[in-house]
């Protein structure tokens, strides 16, 4: 997510809709080397149906626009019970 606040940032600062990139902003972790596992269609369908009503739409809109949650392939996602398969989206 933070990738995605930074880049309507800049776009904002070469908008000239703010004058600078806000200061103090955390660093973004570094990225490792990593082989990302995407769910299947049935997959998506099991997260999406396990999801608490609150992450339902965000879920969505990482599965199909292609976002991942911050924290790479291992990450856990609160509000979902299933797995995708080989446990990338386990949940609590």
């Amino acid at each position: 997510m933070q990738v995605v606040i930074r880049s309507v940032l800049r776009f904002a600062v070469a908008r000239k809709y703010l004058r600078a990139m806000p200061e103090g902003m955390p660093r973004p972790k570094a990225v490792g080397q990593s082989i990302l596992e995407i769910p299947s269609d049935v997959g998506v369908e099991r997260i999406l149906a396990a999801a608490s009503e609150r992450n339902r739409m965000s879920f969505a809109l990482m599965a199909y626009a292609g976002l991942r949650p911050n924290g790479g392939a291992g990450a856990t996602v609160a509000g979902c019970a299933a797995t995708a398969g080989g446990g990338s989206w386990a949940g609590s």
